[in-house]
């Protein structure tokens, strides 16, 4: 009994199984059924189209032919009755004395005003029209933030500098070097320097130069003979690495996850008194690791062998990295980019470092572009005139670093690219 009840329902399994299959290849032919049913509706519904602009078009030209034929009757209308035309000569015409139209005593004077009253409102319109900051002024009037610095376009810069974000290394005595050592010096004067031993570098959009500020002031504080720390924190667009490609794969992720230790993740660097430690890998979740406590604890651990540390930071209005580490730095530095920073742009990113109580110690203008005859033009003629020769002379700029042959660090030199 126990073996024909078992083939009883291998028999019953096999018959469910065919209909299975009966029903699947019913189903697959109704669905190629019902393709060729929506195929063929499509077809009629672009025939139905073109049927309707077709009868559209015959409407139209039935409308221009009824015009032309009215145009016809009546010309012939005119041909017909033309004979009933009669013309004939009142009087001789004469010459005026005086011109009427154009009135040149009127028309200049008042041309000249309303061109003059025209080029000044298009000028305010153009400048009310555009929202980006392009001077100092604008930050500190607008933004109502402390100004550190204002740091040339590399385009303006009389000396030939290759890369942008080592500028205060291997051009010592360029404009945009001493602007560095400025914001270097108005950094140390904000604050005290226990509460200035983490600084984020951060801005309100992307490309507006956070790592290109971020290595250069590393290398400004390197060169007062300050041990600094240079971080990466940008989980989202990891940059540190590319520059400092001998530095360990690993880096603050795996830190945060509890894998690795500090002193095995810093690498020295080629720069003077400067350590980096890269991003290491992108985690899945970066604002959940940088909100905990133990990013914290390991700035606390990095502070004690460090006199600073600078942070490349994302951007305060793409994601929230920024607001969650706003706690655990001592301060944070936002970048403008002259002419592409818009202010609404800038003070949203304010609005939102003020409401998680964030310390900003001030802002960065970076490219401000040079007008002809403009002050900033004269500071820099005035500036590389008070330098001696021999200082602006090839031979005296700082050599460059090992890496850029090859052995260390590997510089991307493209300007639209995010490091500038």
């Amino acid at each position: 009994m126990a073996q024909k009840e078992k083939e009883i329902r291998e028999y019953q399994k096999n018959v469910a199984h065919t209909s299975f299959l009966n029903a699947m290849q019913a189903e697959l032919q109704l669905r190629e059924r019902m393709l060729e049913a929506e195929a063929m509706q499509r077809d009629l519904d672009q025939a139905l189209t073109v049927y309707r602009q077709l009868e559209e078009d015959q409407l139209l030209l039935e409308h221009q032919l009824t015009q032309i034929r009215e145009h016809i009757n009546l010309l012939k209308k005119i041909i017909k009755d033309r004979d009933m035309v009669r013309v004939r000569q009142i009087g001789q015409a004469q010459l005026p004395k005086l011109r009427s139209f154009p009135n040149h005593l009127l028309n200049i004077p008042a041309g000249s005003i309303l061109g003059l009253l025209l080029g000044i409102g298009l000028a305010f319109l153009l400048e009310f029209i555009d929202t980006s900051v392009k001077t100092s002024q604008d930050i500190v009037r607008h933004v109502h933030i402390p100004l550190l610095g204002t740091v040339p376009d590399l385009d303006d810069e009389e000396l030939d500098i290759k890369q942008m974000e080592l500028a205060a290394h291997t051009a010592p005595h360029s404009m945009i070097a001493e602007a560095f050592r400025t914001i270097r010096a108005n950094l140390q004067l904000s604050a005290p320097a226990e509460k200035q031993k983490t600084v984020l570098i951060t801005s309100a959009r992307p490309e507006e130069g956070k790592t290109s500020i971020a290595m250069n002031l590393a290398i400004s504080i390197g060169q007062s003979g300050r041990r600094v720390l240079l971080l990466d924190t940008n989980f989202r667009r990891p940059i540190l690495h590319q520059m400092f490609p001998n530095a360990p794969r690993e880096g603050l992720s795996n830190l945060l996850i509890g894998q690795g230790r500090i002193e095995d993740l810093t690498a020295p660097s080629d720069l003077p008194n400067i350590d980096v430690m890269t991003s290491g890998p992108v985690p899945p979740n970066p604002t959940e690791l940088l909100a905990g406590q133990y990013l914290k604890d390991i700035l606390n651990q990095l502070g004690q062998n460090y006199d600073q540390i600078i942070i490349d930071g994302p951007p305060v209005l793409l994601v929230t990295d920024v607001l969650v580490m706003a706690s655990n730095v001592d301060g944070m530095i936002l970048v403008c980019r002259a002419k592409t920073s818009s202010r609404g742009a800038i003070m949203r990113a304010r609005e939102q470092l003020e409401r998680v109580n964030a310390h900003v110690f001030g802002a960065v203008l970076n490219a401000a572009r040079v007008s002809r005859g403009g002050y900033f033009r004269e500071q820099i003629r005035t500036y590389y005139d008070y330098q001696p020769e021999e200082a602006l002379a090839p031979t005296t700029i700082a050599p460059s670093l090992p890496g850029e042959q090859g052995d260390g660090l590997d510089i991307q030199d493209d300007r639209n690219n995010e490091p500038r």
